[in-house]
């Protein structure tokens, strides 16, 4: 099967932002965390005026999910200039494109400046101790993905090392470090990513029902 890098993109998308997590860490509230100084809950006009979010929702780029009135759209230096990114090259926001508020559902920090998977791993460590300093529960689970496993519609893309936190909202945070194979460098056109995502209860109930 020939992967046009869209489809890829889209792969890649997906496979950030569904996933079913297992109770591994209490707290009380996701909001507490920002990326890039931008927490869940917030609302996309404090950054952009209407006119601008729908030209992204509508965007060749955004991935609207088929079973919902989600969109994710994608944030870079080359799109816009509301929102500075010091930490991360690009952000991933979830919304819903029927609400008038368009209050932000997820966040997705995307770093790809790592030499290799064993950098990766260790700032996913770092970001992973900082979280667990402010929750009740210091027990934290690293699953390993390995290339056999980590599939989609029978597409073998890479490997990953994911940190994962679920609060007592059902909202959650994921650590993942991603190390494509040579199929996947091909089309994405990167080997090694950082994702910190950030997703509301509401959002993650959504992708574990889906």
């Amino acid at each position: 099967m020939r992967l046009t890098k869209k489809f890829m993109k889209n792969i890649l998308i997906v496979l950030i932002l569904i996933f079913s997590f297992q109770p591994l860490t209490k707290a009380n509230d996701v909001k507490e965390f920002e990326i890039e100084g931008i927490s869940i809950g917030d609302s996309l006009l404090d950054y952009f005026s209407k006119t601008k979010i729908k030209e992204f929702i509508n965007h060749d780029s955004s991935y609207h999910y088929a079973n919902g009135n989600y969109v994710i759209i994608g944030l870079s230096k080359s799109n816009q200039n509301s929102v500075d990114l010091n930490t991360y090259q690009n952000l991933g926001i979830t919304i819903n494109k029927l609400d008038g508020q368009y209050e932000i559902k997820s966040i997705a920090g995307q770093s790809y400046t790592f030499a290799d998977i064993n950098e990766c791993n260790k700032k996913q460590k770092i970001i992973s101790g900082e979280i667990k300093k402010d929750l009740l529960d210091k027990n934290i689970n690293e699953d390993i993905w390995e290339n056999d496993k980590w599939m989609s519609g029978g597409i073998v893309v890479g490997k990953s090392i994911m940190h994962d936190f679920y609060f007592n909202d059902k909202s959650a945070v994921r650590i993942i470090c991603y190390e494509l194979n040579e199929d996947g460098k091909k089309m994405a056109n990167w080997e090694v990513k950082l994702d910190v995502i950030i997703n509301s209860n509401e959002f993650n109930q959504f992708l574990i029902k889906k």
